[in-house]
């Protein structure tokens, strides 16, 4: 789940704003040296991320995109098959970056 606000800065210029959150379930495999309900149970995974970006349309062949962006929360939760809790972890916050360079074999589409 997620929103991402896009605008046209220039004519060849496009800047966004973007943030979401993601949460994911692990089946935990059975294990019988583990915890009594650990080995039955899962690990959920949840975060939230908020960046911003910039694509700039070189040519009608060319762009060139850089994005920046952060992972504000992160929660690990173990848990058995009933729900009760085991542990539980939150992250740092994790930072990261991207740089692209695109080459189209068929131009972009005239606005």
């Amino acid at each position: 789940m997620g929103l991402r606000f896009s605008a046209d800065l220039t004519d060849k210029l496009k800047g966004s704003l973007f943030g979401g959150w993601r949460a994911r379930r692990y089946r935990l495999d059975d294990r019988r040296d583990g915890p009594a309900g650990v080995n039955t149970g899962s690990l959920r995974d949840r975060r939230a991320l908020v960046g911003v970006g910039l694509l700039w349309q070189i040519s009608q062949n060319w762009s060139l995109e850089a994005k920046m962006g952060s992972v504000v929360y992160r929660q690990f939760k173990i848990a058995d098959f009933t729900g009760d809790e085991f542990d539980e972890v939150s992250g740092d916050p994790a930072f990261s970056g991207s740089l692209r360079l695109q080459f189209r074999f068929l131009p972009w589409k005239e606005r």
